[in-house]
């Protein structure tokens, strides 16, 4: 069974995404989040600084984080059965804000309803590097409970929410050496 919400519960991620990235953002409120449509027919939610996203693009959303010049975004794609929506992916970035222009510098993912690998149906990381090989590289976080993370709402939101702790504790919040 994929990650599912029923109906009336959809409709509370866009304020529950807003509180998930506010302790990673600079001001701790000033994270937004929206509902869109995606040009598939999903509906999209996605965190942004300021009271309006600068492009219609989900994917080019971001907010400043609480380390000066880190910029990150997030994301998540829910498709709509009807009488439930599944969760297709989320997704966040951590990015370096140089010459305000953003360069990601990992990210973590889940993408739940992947055949092919299962170490990206998990949540997992990707480094960048200059390096294709630990670029393309899924790093799963939770394979000894993947199964009940890629069955479970509750189960996903734990495991996400432990993931972006992670990040922000060991980079975001982190005294430089």
């Amino acid at each position: 069974m994929p990650i599912v919400l029923e109906n009336m519960k959809i409709h509370h991620r866009s304020n529950e995404i807003r509180k998930l990235m506010q302790p990673l953002s600079r001001n701790g409120n000033s994270v937004s989040s929206k509902v869109g449509t995606s040009p598939r027919g999903f509906i999209v939610f996605g965190a942004f600084g300021g009271s309006n996203p600068h492009s219609t693009n989900h994917k080019d959303w971001f907010f400043k984080t609480q380390k000066t010049g880190y910029n990150a975004s997030y994301f998540e794609v829910w498709k709509d059965n009807g009488s439930n929506f599944t969760l297709e992916k989320a997704y966040f970035k951590l990015m370096l804000n140089k010459d305000n222009v953003n360069q990601e510098l990992l990210s973590l993912h889940i993408d739940p309803l992947e055949n092919e690998c299962r170490y990206k149906q998990g949540p997992h990381l990707h480094i960048k590097t200059n390096n294709n090989l630990i670029s393309k590289a899924h790093i799963s976080l939770n394979l000894s409970d993947l199964s009940e993370v890629v069955n479970s709402f509750d189960k996903f939101k734990t495991a996400y929410k432990g993931a972006l702790l992670m990040i922000n504790e060991e980079i975001i919040t982190k005294p430089s050496w």
